[in-house]
């Protein structure tokens, strides 16, 4: 995992759910409702629900893989906000700065994310 993450634009985001850290979060303060939802970025820390939480928006930002990703390939967000590769019609996330080799590994993302 990469420490190097460079946040341009933190949006602090007031959770309707619970949600780890590193993880895709809706303009709705949650996790996708299903995977390749549009988001607006990636948490930096967990929170509850009412917790007001930092999310880049704009950056790079650490991120937490649902499997194996590619150096290099876009990601969109699981249902649970972790990232995933990008599959064909689906909202693109970001796009994997480096690989990641299984579930749970994290990494960083140049992060692309649009709301609804």
């Amino acid at each position: 995992m990469s420490d190097r993450n460079r946040p341009l634009l933190t949006l602090s985001v007031k959770l309707t759910a619970a949600v780890e850290a590193h993880r895709f979060v809706t303009l709705a303060g949650a996790t996708p409702a299903a995977d390749g939802d549009p988001v607006i970025g990636a948490t930096r820390a967990k929170g509850a629900v009412n917790d007001v939480v930092g999310v880049t928006s704009i950056g790079t930002e650490t991120v937490e893989a649902a499997g194996a990703i590619g150096k290099g390939a876009e990601v969109q967000a699981k249902a649970d906000g972790k990232a995933m590769v990008h599959a064909d019609g689906e909202v693109v996330a970001g796009i994997a700065l480096e690989a990641a080799a299984a579930d749970g590994d994290k990494i960083e993302v140049q992060i692309t994310a649009r709301g609804t």
